[in-house]
């Protein structure tokens, strides 16, 4: 069995490869966008208003 050693930007990555695919995901699910960078971008646009 390999134990595969996660560094810091190793887990990054795999966060981002996984939004990506949950982006992908809800895309052709809903058409709808929850990644968290579209939630961010929500978030500062009613701070704006």
């Amino acid at each position: 069995m390999i134990i595969k050693k996660l560094d810091f930007n190793g887990a990054i990555k795999t966060l981002r490869e996984l939004e990506i695919i949950a982006i992908l995901f809800n895309h052709y699910r809903d058409g709808t966008n929850y990644s968290v960078s579209n939630l961010n971008g929500i978030r500062s646009y009613h701070k704006r208003v």
